[in-house]
């Protein structure tokens, strides 16, 4: 009976820590912000896209997550540039880094009868080649720019995360979350910072 109850305890660990496990997104950050630039106080702002290769509707939806993550800030969003102190381009994508591919080996030997003879033979021995395992990792990307109603660069955040997803609506919103907290900062060199994913 013990052993039934230690088997049960067991499972039920192992469920629960998997449930609870999370994924965590490794990331490279750079920004930087012109002198003249200050954070204080709330800022109007607008969203662009840096290209128009984007599509208007997937766009809008991944905006909901930038407009978050500004609110956060003290940002405020308006629909006209005429009202915007900042008006922010945003480009973002995926694009296939690396490729490996790996040969599976299967070693051992093969048998035969020659000449019409009952007994096996050895053929042949040593290594089989049979299928192929690819690995591609992406590099998935945001880029951030802020400008002013002149056309000055204000700040810009650049963030890159390399894996084996090429689904963007999966990884921009980590990569928005990682951008925010380097908004109007200075940083000297690239850091590497890490996200997790706080879903169950």
């Amino acid at each position: 009976m013990r052993k039934y109850f230690l088997l049960y305890l067991l499972f039920v660990m192992m469920f629960f820590g998997a449930c609870s496990s999370k994924n965590a997104y490794k990331m490279s950050v750079s920004s930087i912000t012109a002198l003249s630039y200050t954070q204080n106080g709330a800022k109007n702002y607008t969203l662009k896209p840096m290209s128009d290769k984007f599509d208007s509707l997937y766009f809008a939806r991944y905006s909901q997550d930038l407009d978050k993550e500004l609110a956060t800030l003290g940002y405020q969003k308006v629909f006209s540039d005429s009202l915007a102190q900042e008006i922010i381009y945003v480009d973002y994508g995926v694009n296939e880094s690396s490729k490996t591919i790996q040969p599976n080996l299967n070693w051992g030997f093969t048998l035969g009868s020659p000449w019409g003879y009952r007994h096996p033979f050895f053929s042949s021995i040593g290594y089989d080649f049979y299928n192929t395992s690819v690995t591609i990792i992406y590099n998935r990307y945001l880029t951030l720019v802020a400008k002013d109603k002149k056309g000055e660069s204000l700040w810009r955040v650049d963030v890159s995360s390399y894996g084996e997803s090429n689904k963007i609506a999966e990884v921009l919103p980590k990569l928005i979350e990682g951008a925010t907290p380097y908004i109007g900062e200075n940083l000297k060199n690239p850091i590497n910072i890490v996200v997790e994913d706080k879903k169950k």
